[in-house]
């Protein structure tokens, strides 16, 4: 009998993405209320059926926010990996806490998926982990950035039948260009590029 292609959970692991009231904020693909719900239960059942949680922030002190108290109330154990990059994969310490673990399976949720969640699912998709997005527990500013916000093997055109083809929004290819949230002006590149509202202030060193 060949191996069902399910989950078992003593094969996987949890890797929470910037699950931060900053980020919850912009995303508006979805009812707040129901992608935090959503996040929340995903968390509950990994804890219940035993599977690792890797929790992993961004930018907290600039305008994220630390994580949010929910899921501390969840998870206490749990301590937040903060990294620079968008993609967590580029982050010795969080990528570290993953490859700890042993799995070779990962659950991926959080915010928001454009960048920070697709990242770092193409980088493990291409080293042979196995991934699982939690789509109804990820999100973006707006729907129509979901529907691009897509990884190998999800909403691929037919007719191509390679998985390196990604389709991906403008903000997912600006995004994947820089990275880096605290990065070397930063301000004036987005200021050309009108890619940041003006509330918004970047460190430049």
């Amino acid at each position: 009998m060949s191996e069902l292609p399910l989950l078992e959970p003593s094969q996987c692991v949890l890797v929470l993405v910037d699950e931060q009231a900053g980020l919850a904020f912009a995303a508006g693909s979805q009812d707040p209320q129901l992608l935090r719900s959503n996040s929340l239960a995903v968390a509950k059942t990994s804890v219940a059926f035993d599977v690792p949680v890797v929790i992993s922030t961004s930018a907290s002190k600039v305008y994220s926010g630390p994580l949010m108290p929910a899921f501390r109330a969840v998870l206490p154990d749990v301590v937040p990996i903060e990294r620079r990059n968008m993609n967590l994969w580029e982050d010795d310490s969080v990528r570290g806490a993953i490859v700890a673990t042993g799995k070779r399976t990962l659950i991926v949720a959080g915010l928001l998926t454009e960048a920070c969640v697709s990242f770092p699912v193409l980088s493990a998709l291409s080293e042979g982990y196995r991934v699982v997005v939690v789509a109804d527990a990820c999100g973006v500013p707006r729907h129509a950035d979901e529907l691009r916000a897509v990884v190998p093997e999800v909403g691929r055109p037919p007719g191509l039948d390679s998985p390196r083809h990604v389709r991906g929004g403008t903000r997912h290819r600006r995004r994947s260009w820089r990275r880096i949230w605290y990065w070397p002006c930063v301000r004036s590149r987005h200021d050309q590029a009108g890619l940041i509202g003006k509330s918004i202030a970047l460190p430049t060193h």
